[in-house]
Order: structure tokens, then sequence, then C-alpha cells
């Protein structure tokens, strides 16, 4: 490879003059890298077969990548920013927070404010241990109690999942009091 005269230093500032937030916020390249590799891994694995949607979603990436980026660092949050894999984290418990939750508090919570796009914790117990995932509610049924969310499925107002699956090494349990 030719050298045009550029020392390494001017290479390692490429971000920094590019106009982004990089100069004032080092963090914006590493998020960036990060939601890149997290985007292109699972556009390679389950991305369209059809190739002009390929071509068209690989052409709005980096539009979309820079405005993630933008918004993790821009907004403030309760929550620490990890650049190495472009999301947000906290210190987690020792404990699930959703088990000391009582029914009879988790029943009138969700009759209360379970809407259609609200975002609630579900508790997932698999043999490997626990783990939260949110997911958003698309559906509540007011009549019988139960919400329906966009990934896991139909819970109870009291928390529980309303229709189990047989044969499953997975328990899942809302929580959002």
């Amino acid at each position: 490879m030719a050298s045009d005269g550029h020392t390494s230093s001017t290479q390692s500032g490429f971000f920094s003059n590019s106009g982004e937030l990089g100069g004032a916020q080092p963090q914006f390249t590493e998020i960036c890298t990060a939601l890149y590799e997290r985007e292109l891994l699972l556009i390679a694995h389950k991305g369209p077969s059809n190739v002009s949607i390929l071509r068209r979603r690989l052409a709005g990436l980096p539009h979309h990548i820079r405005s993630v980026a933008r918004y993790l660092i821009d907004n403030n949050s309760p929550l620490d920013i990890d650049p190495h894999n472009g999301s947000w984290f906290i210190k987690q418990p020792g404990k699930c927070p959703g088990h000391s939750q009582p029914i009879d508090k988790k029943r009138p919570w969700y009759g209360q404010y379970a809407d259609y796009g609200l975002v609630i914790p579900i508790c997932i117990t698999t043999l490997e241990g626990m783990h939260i995932e949110l997911d958003s509610i698309d559906s509540v049924n007011h009549a019988t109690n139960t919400l329906h969310t966009n990934k896991h499925g139909w819970f109870s107002f009291d928390g529980e999942m309303a229709h189990r699956e047989a044969e499953t090494s997975q328990h899942k349990a809302g929580f959002g009091t």
C-alpha cells in the first residue's frame, strides 16, 4: 500500500474529522462499529433473500446507525452506555426483582396501565438461568384480564403466562409494578 505522506495520527482521527460526534464524543465510533457488527450479522443470517430489498436495507444502514449512535450519546438516561455492544446497561441485581412482586400489586397495575405499545419486562427462566427481556404490548383484553406481547404471547394481569406451551424448558413471567 502506497503512502501519500499522511501519518498514522491522521488516520486515527478520521472519524473525529468527519463532522460527526466523534470529536466531541469518543464513544461515537465504538458505538457505530458495534451497531454495524450487530446489524450486518443479523442481515447475513436472517436478512431478506430479495436482492433489491437487501440493497435498500444496506443503503439506509449508515443513516440509521449514526442516528441510533447519536441518540444513545445525546439522551440523558439513568443507564450507562456500553460502547462495545451499542446498548445501555446498568448494574444488575443479584436476584430477579419480579419474584418479590406480590400478585395483588401486579394485577391492579396491569389493569390500570396495560395499553397498546407499553414496554414491559418479561422474566425468562431456562435451564441456564434467569434473564429479563423487554417486550411491548400489542393487545389488551380487559374482559379476561389478559394482555398479548409482541414476542412472548399472552399473559394474565397477575404476570403469569396465560397459554403455556407443552414440552418447553422455558418459563416466562411478566412483571411491571
